[in-house]
């Protein structure tokens, strides 16, 4: 970290109670925080497999160097389940792993940036059971240890601050949702955005005020999404509005509004459907008239709109694909709906689930379907892609 005057800011973090006593009592380098790896078996590419079977030749193979860097090379290529891989053996390699024989060091800046960047993987591949085992040893995150002003080596250089990634602390208050006591969730975020305003009051440069802004806007995103999940609706569209009201980005401004949009949707609340399909910077004017007919259960008028709205773009989103399959799925239209959906250039899973599924009611030969859907679009699939979930063979 030798550009630590260019970085500080990114470390900065109010001192835990625990280190401040661990300070007055004049303790320094001793090792709270020992995280060990509880999954070290690698993750098979199910895709591969499927892929040899049905004599599908894969050309997407990843060259990648056994270091951070190859994370990032695994990660943009969607080889999710290969970066999972890597983080392990790289832990290995740090001794992170349970009864080793050697004397435990306290976690540095870099082997929590592969921590952070396999509990990431964990949320994304859903192997919640594993990251609540590794996460648990972090405990609520305030261990002296956690801190430069508790590392000798980082006192002779005036280090101050966490050397824990913001993004684990994001995750890390998320994980209760995955336990017994869920609620956990609201307490730890609290603490994290009490702890993240005060940091952004203390800086004095735009440039850093806007980054702890952002990571101020992101607490907020997980407290919405975590009410999402627990069905806690309306708190979440209260949650919504308000970082609509300050979200400066176009793109995370929409994200925002379709996500109300569709709460607004499961609730049936037409005051705040209207508000959140006006509030979209993005959506064009057929879009919204056939969001407006699904949410009046008209959807033989939303498909016209949705055909409508593809002409206007000159192209089909998934999003603009998936609505307009289920419309033709509500008007009868089955073959029609597995048409729209097979037709599609790109092969998000959402697309591919609709698809199977519309699949197997509108024909009896939905397994080949299957096969030759996959056969076409093997070599883009990330591999998130389950061909056994999906019923491929």
């Amino acid at each position: 970290m030798d550009n630590w005057s260019q970085i500080w800011y990114l470390y900065a973090f109010p001192q835990s109670d625990r280190l401040k006593n661990a300070l007055v009592d004049g303790s320094i380098d001793r090792v709270f925080t020992t995280p060990v790896l509880r999954h070290e078996q690698p993750l098979k590419d199910d895709l591969v497999a499927v892929a040899d079977k049905l004599k599908v030749q894969k050309k997407d193979h990843v060259e990648y160097p056994n270091t951070k860097e190859g994370l990032k090379v695994l990660i943009k290529a969607g080889k999710l389940k290969a970066a999972f891989n890597l983080t392990t053996q790289l832990l290995v390699k740090m001794g992170h792993v349970p009864n080793a024989h050697i004397r435990r060091n306290a976690c540095t800046p870099e082997s929590l940036e592969i921590w952070n960047c396999r509990f990431q993987l964990l949320m994304a591949l859903e192997m919640h059971s594993v990251l609540k085992e590794e996460m648990a040893a972090f405990n609520e995150l305030d261990a002296p240890d956690l801190y430069f002003e508790f590392r000798s080596v980082y006192r002779r250089l005036e280090y101050v601050g966490s050397v824990v990634p913001f993004q684990l602390r994001l995750i890390h208050a998320e994980v209760p949702r995955f336990s017994d006591n869920p609620e956990h969730v609201f307490s730890r975020l609290g603490k994290l955005e009490e702890n993240t305003k005060t940091v952004l009051a203390a800086m004095e440069d735009d440039m850093h005020k806007s980054v702890w802004e952002k990571r101020l806007e992101a607490v907020q995103l997980v407290r919405a999404r975590a009410l999402y999940h627990l069905k806690d609706y309306m708190r979440a569209i209260q949650v919504y509005e308000d970082l609509l009201s300050r979200v400066k980005s176009t793109e995370k401004h929409n994200l925002i509004s379709n996500q109300l949009t569709r709460i607004s949707m499961i609730v049936g609340h037409s005051k705040f459907f209207e508000k959140a399909v006006s509030l979209n910077k993005s959506s064009a004017y057929h879009h919204n008239k056939g969001l407006r007919a699904i949410f009046a259960a008209n959807y033989q008028k939303a498909l016209d709109c949705f055909t409508s709205a593809k002409a206007e773009d000159q192209q089909e989103t998934c999003e603009i694909c998936n609505n307009k399959a289920i419309c033709e799925l509500y008007t009868g239209g089955l073959k029609e709906a597995v048409t729209a959906l097979n037709s599609h250039p790109k092969s998000p899973l959402p697309l591919m689930r609709n698809l199977y599924t519309i699949g197997d009611l509108a024909s009896t030969n939905s397994a080949e379907l299957r096969t030759q859907h996959f056969v076409k679009h093997c070599n883009s699939l990330s591999d998130l892609y389950d061909p056994t979930q999906l019923r491929v063979l």
